[in-house]
């Protein structure tokens, strides 16, 4: 049904480009974090998470020469910018459970005034519910479907399974690994593998603050982000089953490398805090 690690061997030569798409509230801050500490400041391409579609046009009218400087790209962007790029190049992410995704940006919404949201939401004292039928942003609708597919420019309410198809077939091709918000150790260490990167230790960034408890989100809106959301379901689900798969196919080494890494990674934690602390 789908490639696993070895049959997609041939993405993440160190001399291809790995581009990241990061997906507003899906562990992206954290994952940027990690890259700068595997890629070069001046073999990385990050585009302004405020301006990022004018960072795209920027980059795309970078010289042949200059695209092929950058061993990283990486930010808000949809699948295809590989098409720009005069070398091989391959692609990861992180995709988050639809529902969770969608409570978490919009409490991140409410509670992040720079967001180019924020005032459209706070003046018409929108609920979540009246987000998603509002249709004020194609990001409530299936978006991860959208940026994988790189079709996310498809008007709000309209993606079919078509774009779905579009999306699990560019998983296949281009992506060794999509990685899960809540399965983030796993992730990593399957990331970690095939890129050839360094322990990527962390700690969690821009973690959302202003969410409820889920049990305090009304059926209506769970139903409606369902609604809106079905797609992104499906290919959360899909993208489970394979990481789940490409678990097993690493063999019986992966439980220990996976324990090994969350006890250091701990540490990590720890003293990350007590250096902040004595700042």
């Amino acid at each position: 049904m789908w490639k696993n690690l070895e049959n997609n061997s041939h993405l993440g030569n160190r001399n291809h480009t790995l581009i990241f798409l990061h997906m507003p509230k899906t562990g992206g801050t954290t994952m940027h974090a990690i890259l700068r500490r595997q890629y070069h400041p001046e073999n990385t391409f990050r585009t302004d998470p405020e301006q990022h579609w004018e960072s795209l046009r920027i980059f795309r009218e970078f010289s042949e020469a200059e695209k092929a400087k950058f061993k990283l790209l990486t930010g808000h962007m949809r699948f295809g910018i590989h098409e720009h790029i005069n070398k091989p190049s391959y692609y990861i992410a992180f995709l988050r459970n639809p529902v969770q995704r969608v409570i978490s940006y919009y409490y991140y919404i409410l509670g992040y005034q720079n967001h180019y949201l924020h005032q459209k939401i706070k003046s018409a004292n929108m609920s979540l519910v009246d987000v998603l039928e509002s249709g004020v942003s194609r990001e409530f609708d299936n978006f991860q479907t959208r940026r994988i597919s790189g079709q996310d420019r498809i008007d709000y309410g309209s993606c079919s399974n078509e774009i779905l198809d579009m999306a699990i077939k560019n998983i296949d091709q281009y992506f060794p690994v999509v990685g899960l918000t809540d399965k983030f150790d796993e992730s990593l260490i399957l990331m970690s593998n095939h890129c050839k990167w360094k322990t990527p230790y962390y700690v969690k960034l821009n973690i959302g603050k202003n969410k409820p408890p889920k049990h305090n989100i009304s059926d209506k809106a769970l139903e409606t982000i369902a609604q809106f959301n079905e797609l992104d379901m499906k290919l959360y689900d899909y993208a489970s089953r394979k990481l789940q798969q490409q678990i097993l196919d690493f063999g019986s080494t992966f439980s220990a490398q996976l324990k090994l890494f969350r006890a250091i990674n701990h540490s990590y934690e720890i003293l990350h805090s007590f250096r902040h602390k004595v700042r």
